[in-house]
């Protein structure tokens, strides 16, 4: 029983990805709204059970990093600040309980209690959602929808075999509330992609005040300024370019004067 609990926690959670992944079943077949609905709840679910725990686990890392330094101990410092940033864009959320550990005993305490109390909270919601996916694919069975019977059955021994695990929703929500300030700390941590017509590929990488535009077909690279012109909008002033975000932070468009291209985001390698 323990198993399958912690199997089930993360279902929902990789399911997310399935949902919102270019080969989404949910997308491919629209006359299925009743398993749109039931995803769409696990997910304000998951993201109102968890949260709390996200922040009240950011805030004590924070804590953590500010006594290190205060005691000289810059090593254990740089741990719980890289946590922190995991922590921040969800990362630090298992895909199975004990596969992490941290260097410093205490923030692996803490590291410990956290993915504990993650587990405590998710397995009801999961174990909820199982039961409607359950009830959707008898319904479906009944009805004669075998294909999408069949589909969800995949789709769930798919995951429970091991799927790597996507949190979007839960990074969307927390990116929507992100103020101009925090828009611009954001930027520092992710990088963009875009295919030009005259450019071809290109990645935008920013730093404080600067962006470095390079055109990886060409081997080249050049920096620009640019600003923070909205909570989601950047301009570079040299060629009125502008790159505007999604209010989630997910997609968004590089503009120039003449066109504008779909950008690609990715997290600073």
């Amino acid at each position: 029983m323990k198993t399958r609990s912690i199997q089930t926690t993360w279902i929902c959670l990789v399911l997310f990805a399935w949902f919102h992944g270019p080969n989404s079943f949910a997308q491919q077949d629209e006359e299925l709204p009743k398993l749109e609905a039931a995803r769409t709840a696990c997910e304000k679910d998951f993201i109102e059970k968890v949260s709390p725990l996200q922040d009240k686990y950011e805030t004590a890392l924070h804590s953590y990093e500010r006594n290190f330094t205060k005691a000289g101990d810059l090593v254990s410092a740089s741990e719980a600040s890289e946590e922190r940033k995991l922590a921040k864009n969800w990362n630090s959320v298992p895909f199975k309980v004990g596969q992490r550990t941290l260097n410093n005993d205490q923030l692996n305490s803490l590291l410990e209690s956290y993915e504990k109390a993650v587990v405590q909270v998710v397995t009801p919601v999961t174990d909820r959602y199982l039961t409607g996916l359950e009830d959707l694919k008898n319904d479906f069975t009944r009805d004669g929808n075998l294909s999408a019977a069949l589909k969800l059955e995949g789709e769930i021994t798919a995951v429970q075999s091991g799927n790597s695990l996507l949190l979007e929703a839960a990074r969307k929500a927390t990116n929507e509330k992100l103020s101009k300030g925090e828009f611009a700390e954001w930027l520092k941590t992710h990088q963009i992609e875009f295919s030009g017509a005259f450019s071809g590929l290109t990645t935008l990488t920013f730093d404080d005040g600067n962006v470095r535009y390079k055109q990886v077909s060409k081997g080249t690279e050049t920096p620009y300024e640019y600003k923070i012109d909205s909570a989601r909008s950047i301009l570079m002033p040299h060629a009125e370019w502008r790159v505007t975000f999604a209010k989630d932070l997910s997609s968004g468009t590089f503009s120039t004067q003449d066109n504008t291209y779909p950008i690609t985001i990715k997290e600073k390698p």
